[in-house]
């Protein structure tokens, strides 16, 4: 029996899956920190896509001003 996995992503509002070896087996059943999109937690996605490169972004815009 597959385990549903409830944990909705503030970014997307998916539902948060684990992250699994090749064989399905679990080794990570966290979130990501979603800030400084949101608060909350999100998915590897919108962890991915958004939140790192906006991070990424924020840590540029704090070197340019040094």
């Amino acid at each position: 029996m597959v385990k549903k996995y409830d944990k909705p992503c503030v970014i997307c509002g998916r539902d948060v899956e684990p992250d699994r070896l090749s064989d399905g087996t679990i080794y990570w059943d966290g979130t990501h920190n979603a800030e400084p999109l949101k608060v909350g937690r999100c998915c590897n996605d919108c962890n991915g896509f958004l939140v790192i490169p906006a991070r990424m972004r924020a840590l540029k815009g704090a070197n340019d001003e040094a």
